[in-house]
């Protein structure tokens, strides 16, 4: 079986060594993305690698929720295989359905433990293994 991977998209460095620490001896990659155009080029290539159906994006909202809406309804095709999660904050909690309608499995507007999020990207990928 091919190794899963977890796409972050994140103006910070915060996930992806948590996200590492939480993974660490499993086969599971985890990739930063530092831009939208990034994001998209990674999961092309996954897809090409036939990965995509193991696959988790996370999304950071503090990277510009505008910005990440609209990447979400354009990518929606090329990336309809991925599971998407989404941090937000309690500034844009309300955004959480219109982020749900376009492909979100998952959205947090409080504070996220990395335990919490691991989990979720452990269940998805976990299911995207079974088929």
């Amino acid at each position: 079986m091919q190794a899963a991977t977890i796409l972050v998209y994140e103006p910070s460095r915060r996930w992806v060594p948590e996200l590492q620490r939480k993974f660490e001896g499993e086969d599971v990659r985890i990739r930063a993305c530092r831009s939208l155009a990034d994001l998209s080029k990674q999961i092309r290539e996954e897809a090409q690698a036939g990965f995509d159906l193991q696959g988790v994006v996370v999304i950071d909202l503090k990277s510009g929720a505008a910005e990440c809406l609209q990447f979400l309804g354009s990518a929606a095709g090329q990336s309809r295989d991925w599971a998407k999660v989404v941090i937000g904050s309690k500034q844009n909690a309300e955004l959480e359905w219109p982020l749900r309608e376009l492909g979100a499995v998952g959205f947090f507007s409080e504070f996220v433990p990395g335990s919490e999020l691991s989990r979720l990207c452990r269940r998805h990928l976990a299911s995207r293994a079974e088929y």
